[in-house]
């Protein structure tokens, strides 16, 4: 992003901003605070409210069968919303943060980026994948799918055992044969790590509360925290500490965006041109799924004009996926001899959701 990182100014503003980067509003104090929704698909905007677009029904509900409460994990994510609702307010406000409040908006931020379709879509992605890898290693070795086979009372010559395990990996790699990931699992993916990546999103990046007028907002979409790695590619992902290059922005409020990059854990307030408005603004447009959000019709026909009239530059500024990356060992060579790398989906299936 153009704007210096070493350099910043605290400029302080009165917004207000809700526990939901949703909130995103002309009228922020309102209870349920109008929006301007712009479909991607169709350029059309249309108006909508915080309350309208800030949930899926039963998205983070439990398998029923399970022994976890329905409403636990819903309840646990509107526990984290609450505790990092005033620290924002105080950074829209244009103040500083105790460590305690920095750790709140950590965690927020953090999972922000991993509950939204996309951010489940890539969970998903590494538990498939994961456990597809773990059974084709498995499969490979006859002697231990005979001794699996033993352990449930039957008995599996060697040959057999290898001609099954032949044709059990060629299904899996075919795509005849999947395995899927349990709700329950994708859901408890979604707070993996958050004991240490928080810590670090809170102690080992410099933040930058970007402040703008009301005549040039910030917008927001579906995926509101992006992650721009001007080194990620094809063999490399983007990720919070992908490279010393990487940048997170968060918005928090039409008139304030979160900008986060590895450094010392300092936070600055600084007044914003249009340029560097329009660069946060086109990251939230590359990263948005089907929507961008904005307090006003003008504000997201701005951003998707600019994308449009822009086309490499936002192409370069969606997000590239996690990757996994499956390294070959030679006995002979201490470094690897190749790399098989599987990438997560770039985007999100939209449909409806099935606990």
């Amino acid at each position: 992003m153009s704007y210096d990182r070493r350099h910043g100014n605290r400029q302080a503003s009165s917004l207000c901003v809700s526990a939901s980067p949703s909130s995103i509003s002309a009228e922020p104090k309102a209870k349920n605070p109008p929006l301007v929704k712009l479909d991607l698909k169709t350029g059309r905007p249309s108006p909508t409210s915080v309350k309208s677009e800030a949930a899926i029904s039963h998205y983070n509900r439990p398998e029923q069968e399970s022994k976890i409460p329905p409403g636990l994990i819903e309840a646990t994510l509107s526990k984290v919303e609450t505790a990092a609702a005033k620290p924002i307010q105080e950074l829209v406000d244009g103040r500083l943060l105790t460590q305690a409040e920095r750790l709140d908006v950590a965690l927020f931020a953090f999972l922000q980026w991993r509950r939204t379709p996309l951010g489940r879509a890539w969970q998903r992605h590494t538990l498939e994948t994961g456990a597809k890898l773990h059974e084709m290693v498995y499969l490979a070795d006859p002697q231990a799918v005979q001794e699996a086979w033993a352990r449930q009372g039957e008995h599996m010559p060697l040959e057999e055992a290898a001609a099954w395990s032949q044709e059990i990996r060629r299904q899996l790699e075919d795509g005849e044969l999947t395995l899927e990931a349990s709700t329950n699992a994708i859901l408890g993916a979604m707070f993996l790590h958050v004991e240490t990546m928080s810590p670090l999103i809170a102690q080992k990046m410099t933040w930058i509360v970007l402040h703008a007028d009301s005549s040039n907002p910030f917008i927001t979409s579906d995926h509101p925290v992006s992650i721009y790695d001007p080194e990620a590619g094809p063999r490399r992902g983007a990720g919070w500490f992908s490279s010393p290059k990487v940048e997170v922005t968060l918005p928090l409020d039409a008139r304030a965006c979160l900008l986060m990059a590895p450094g010392p854990p300092e936070l600055q307030h600084a007044s914003t041109d249009a340029g560097t408005i329009l660069e946060a603004n086109l990251r939230t447009y590359a990263a948005a799924q089907w929507a961008i959000y904005g307090p006003t019709q003008a504000a997201v026909q701005h951003v998707r004009t600019e994308a449009k009239r822009q086309r490499p530059r936002a192409a370069r500024l969606a997000p590239w996926p996690p990757l996994i990356h499956i390294l070959e060992q030679s006995k002979d060579k201490a470094e690897p001899v190749a790399v098989e790398i599987y990438p997560a989906p770039r985007t999100a299936q939209r449909g409806r959701w099935k606990p």
